[in-house]
């Protein structure tokens, strides 16, 4: 019986220790090829950027906006990457959004820029910028899954095993 159950909790642990990781579904979009950068995370106001990002369908045109208005245009390469100077028209936070047609539909990708050194101290740009948008999948899942998994399996081993060597011990003893 006590063989069956340490078996048991063996075959489970195992099962758990050697299940297959969390993949993405097949209709998410697969992350950029290149995510999307500048050339400076600061710049004086007036000054040009260099804004890059990939993973747009070749030869369509990406629209480039800054805090939601449009700075210009540009053509993905052959594969899939615009690049754009763009002039940091803004004191404050400019919000870069690239938008085009990527192999799974619609792209969208963002960069930020700080304007420093601004013509007039009370301008701080023409709006809020807008959260962060993700430019490739998150992570998900657990690093410690495989060895707690080990673990657990390691400890029901042993206090199957524990149980095993008492009873023996107690067949073993003579009665009194």
């Amino acid at each position: 019986m006590i063989r069956r159950c340490v078996v048991g909790a063996f075959g489970v642990g195992l099962v758990v220790a050697v299940g297959s990781p969390a993949v993405a579904q097949p209709d998410y979009p697969a992350p950029s090829s290149l995510p999307a950068s500048v050339s400076a995370g600061t710049a004086v106001q007036g000054e040009s950027v260099t804004f890059t990002a990939g993973g747009f369908t070749p030869g369509t045109t990406v629209t480039v906006m800054d805090n939601g208005v449009q700075v210009g245009t540009a053509t993905a390469d052959a594969n899939g990457v615009f690049v754009l100077a763009v002039t940091v028209a803004n004191c404050g936070a400019n919000s870069l959004t690239a938008t085009g047609v990527g192999a799974n539909g619609p792209v969208s990708v963002s960069a930020a820029v700080q304007g420093v050194s601004c013509t007039n101290p009370a301008s701080t740009g023409s709006g809020a910028a807008g959260p962060a948008t993700a430019t490739a999948l998150p992570r998900t899942g657990n690093s410690l899954a495989v060895p707690g998994a080990l673990t657990g399996t390691a400890l029901v081993l042993l206090g199957g095993t524990a149980v095993v060597v008492s009873r023996r011990r107690r067949e073993d003893q003579p009665d009194t």
